[in-house]
């Protein structure tokens, strides 16, 4: 394998492996969506490879030991059957350790819709974002810790194996709606639900101090769009309502609520021997108080 200006030297007797994990359950368990600690079988990551020599990390290098190889992930979350996971062709440890110290990185999934587009030349890259109104189309997105000065004799006991810790980038929404009108002779009917300006894209940028370890950060969130959340007549009762399958939660992404991001709804009241009403009504995200009035 030829790395910067390199010529390295590979033992077939040393093959890599890769384990995943993810600490943190975040989304539905369908699709692409992680649901718990491990990925969804079926679906790619992607893995960097950095050759640092004999140095540390740095931003500067490019990913010309692995540039991105798409990883089939099919249960190896441990060391024992870290072989399910696939890729192609093999790729080896070298033998002079001293001068091919080597870092990983990683990002999932690769199957998103186009939903994810990562730069990746030099250091970890960025990843531009776009995140779609329909929640049935949105994608998860994890990025790994980033793995430094890997060498064959530091995971011998492991097999080769690389372990890889990935984190949520994204948030997961959810919308419920109930009422505390309860008379009998009168009911609400919710016709629609929209949430109005919400930031559907970014960028991710990745970072790795060896002081501070492996960061993301986001910048220039854009393109607002609007959400679904009910569009079908809902009467309203004392118990909550709404986004409660799984086809209705939202991954989108971390932003801080403006002005102008609001619910609008549109609901009817019915009453015993009148005429039922329509109304509309708007509520500012920013302005919303929890139970305490927090």
């Amino acid at each position: 394998v030829a790395c910067s200006h390199n010529e390295v030297t590979t033992s077939e007797e040393h093959e890599f492996s890769f384990t995943t994990y993810a600490p943190k359950a975040l989304s539905r368990a369908d699709a692409s969506y992680v649901g718990g600690a491990n990925l969804v079988k079926g679906q790619n990551f992607v893995v960097y490879g950095y050759n640092q020599k004999a140095g540390d990390f740095s931003e500067t290098l490019a990913p010309n030991f692995i540039n991105g190889m798409p990883v089939l992930y099919n249960g190896g979350n441990t060391v024992d059957n870290a072989g399910l996971n696939t890729y192609s062709p093999k790729r080896y440890w070298p033998y002079d350790e001293a001068n091919n110290k080597l870092a990983f990185y990683a990002y999932y999934p690769k199957e998103n819709g186009g939903e994810i587009t990562p730069n990746v030349t030099a250091g970890l890259g960025t990843y531009s974002v776009k995140v779609p109104a329909d929640p049935a189309s949105q994608s998860d997105f994890l990025v790994s810790d980033l793995k430094v000065d890997q060498v064959y004799s530091k995971t011998k006991d492991k097999k080769g194996v690389v372990e890889l810790l990935f984190r949520h980038q994204l948030a997961k929404i959810l919308f419920l709606v109930k009422t505390d009108e309860t008379d009998e002779n009168s009911s609400i009917t919710l016709n629609s639900l929209t949430i109005k300006n919400v930031l559907s894209e970014d960028t991710l940028t990745p970072s790795y101090t060896a002081e501070g370890g492996s960061a993301t950060a986001w910048s220039g969130q854009s393109a607002p769009i609007d959400l679904n959340v009910i569009s079908s007549d809902t009467v309203l009762t004392s118990s909550a309502v709404g986004s409660i399958d799984t086809t209705s939660y939202f991954i989108l992404l971390p932003q801080t609520l403006a002005d102008n991001l609001t619910a609008d709804f549109v609901f009817t009241i019915s009453s015993e021997g009148t005429e039922p009403i329509v109304n509309k009504a708007s509520i500012k995200l920013n302005e919303l108080k929890d139970g305490d009035g927090n």
